[in-house]
């Protein structure tokens, strides 16, 4: 396996905090992997979220209307 792709590996999001905290990795080795990171602001692509509504709201007919309450259903 390469340096590079240990390193990745060490310092994954989804461990580094269990590895700083058994000392397998020190804060200042994390730092300097940090800062060993290429800069990729300029590759970076603008885009647009647009969140949708709940999937019961899509899907309730707005023609029937739903009671508040149980005492307005038939029995």
């Amino acid at each position: 396996m390469a340096k590079q792709e240990q390193d990745d590996s060490l310092f994954d999001t989804r461990v580094l905090h269990h590895r700083l905290r058994r000392e397998v990795v020190s804060a200042e080795d994390y730092q300097k992997y940090l800062d060993a990171l290429p800069d990729s602001a300029d590759e970076a692509v603008d885009t647009v979220t647009q969140f949708s509504t709940p999937f019961q709201d899509r899907h309730t007919s707005s023609r029937v209307e739903q009671p508040e309450d149980d005492s307005e259903l038939p029995e």
